[in-house]
């Protein structure tokens, strides 16, 4: 798998939303108050959003990366995999569905995920995939379990020489 970048505007041919929600569960959207892996109470979990026309920006700007790339083929669709992938900068999150904890361990996941973690680190991006606070940073030979991240706390990470190094700091000594 290719480094991906994340300036993306729309679907790549081919690829819709389909049946497929996910996203309205794992991800967190400040405009409606919804945290991260907690359905939204405007999702039909079979058809999509109730609020399609007026949903919020965040929702209006967010597309996975299986949407936005032809690399990700049909295995990849949050719905089967149960693993929404987005880049964030130079970084790749993958949020996991908390009902599905070891999907991002489960072939091909586990080996594509390390491989992306070998082409962003170069570029300065992490990959990392979230299991509610639980936070792994993957590496090309393997991951770091860095455990729950607290409020605040976040993620020191460097590359170099084909290290990930990754490491939970206070946020007020990230400066």
């Amino acid at each position: 798998m290719t480094a991906l970048g994340t300036d993306f505007a729309q679907p790549a041919p081919g690829k819709t939303c389909g049946s497929c929600t996910l996203c309205c569960k794992v991800v967190g959207v400040a405009e409606l108050k919804k945290p991260a892996d907690v359905w939204c109470g405007h999702c039909n979990k079979a058809k999509g959003c109730k609020i399609y026309d007026t949903r919020p920006q965040e929702c209006r700007t967010f597309y996975c990366l299986f949407l936005l790339s032809a690399d990700f083929p049909e295995l990849w669709r949050p719905s089967k995999s149960k693993l929404v992938l987005y880049g964030q900068g130079n970084d790749v999150v993958v949020h996991v569905d908390p009902g599905a904890p070891g999907a991002w361990l489960s072939e091909p996941f586990y080996t594509a995920l390390k491989g992306l973690a070998e082409n962003q680190g170069p570029l300065g991006g992490m990959v990392s995939a979230r299991i509610g606070r639980r936070c792994i940073v993957f590496k090309p030979d393997g991951h770091i379990d860095l455990g729950a991240l607290g409020d605040d706390e976040t993620i020191r990470f460097s590359f170099h020489h084909g290290q990930v190094e990754a490491t939970k700091i206070r946020r007020a000594d990230a400066g």
